[in-house]
C-alpha cells in the first residue's frame, strides 16, 4: 500500500514538476520575443544602433541558446533591419548550438542566406545538409531545385521539382513544383 502511494505521489511529483517548468519556458520564449520586438520597433522609430545594441545583448546573455540565436537570424533578416551578414553569422553560431529540427532550421537559415547574397555553392552545400536530415519535407527540395537552376544544372533541378511532385502531391507546394518542371520541361522535352 504504502510503496504504491508513494510511487504514485512521486509521480505526480514530477507531473507538476514538468509543467511547471514548461510554463516558465513557455513564459521564457514570450519575454526574450518581447524583446526581439523592442529592439524591431526601436530600429523602426529610427533608432537603429539602440536596437542593435539591445541585440547584441541579447546575444550576450544567452551565448549557447539556439533559440535565441534563432530570434536573432530573423530580427537582422527581416526588411527593417536587413543585415544579411549579421543575420549569417548568427545562423551559423546557430548551427552549432542547435539539434534536431532547430539545427534544420538554422542550416536551413544559412542556406537561403547564402542565396541571397549570391553564393549559391554555398547554399547548396547547406540545403544538402537540411535534406540529408530530412528526406522526407519537401520545402528544402523545392529550395534546392531553385538553387540548381541558378548553378545551370537544370537535370537535377527537374529531379528535384519531381521529388516535391511526389512528397506534396495535394499541395500548393506540389503544384508549384509541377508548374516548374512543365515550365522547364516545355513542350519538346523528351
Amino acid at each position: 500500500g504504502r510503496n504504491v502511494l508513494g510511487a504514485s505521489l512521486a509521480a505526480i511529483g514530477l507531473v507538476l514538476a514538468m509543467a511547471m517548468g514548461l510554463f516558465q519556458e513557455q513564459g521564457r520564449v514570450r519575454a526574450l520575443n518581447d524583446q526581439f520586438v523592442a529592439a524591431a520597433e526601436l530600429a523602426i522609430a529610427g533608432r537603429p544602433d539602440d536596437s542593435r545594441d539591445l541585440v547584441n545583448e541579447l546575444l550576450a546573455q544567452n551565448d549557447d541558446d539556439a533559440m535565441v540565436h534563432r530570434m536573432a537570424i530573423e530580427y537582422f533578416a527581416s526588411e527593417v533591419v536587413s543585415d544579411l551578414d549579421a543575420a549569417l553569422t548568427v545562423a551559423i553560431k546557430a548551427v552549432d548550438l542547435a539539434d534536431g529540427d532547430r539545427q534544420s532550421q538554422a542550416l536551413f537559415w544559412v542556406a537561403r542566406l547564402l542565396a541571397m547574397q549570391q553564393d549559391f555553392v554555398g547554399s547548396l552545400g547547406y540545403v544538402d545538409q537540411v535534406i540529408e536530415k530530412n528526406k522526407d519535407v519537401p520545402m528544402p527540395f523545392m529550395f534546392r531545385a531553385q538553387i540548381l537552376l541558378e548553378l545551370g544544372r537544370t537535370g537535377e533541378a527537374l529531379d528535384d521539382y519531381r521529388r516535391v511532385e511526389k512528397l506534396a502531391p495535394d499541395t500548393d507546394l506540389g503544384q508549384q513544383a509541377r508548374l516548374q518542371r512543365l515550365s522547364l520541361e516545355g513542350p519538346t522535352f523528351s
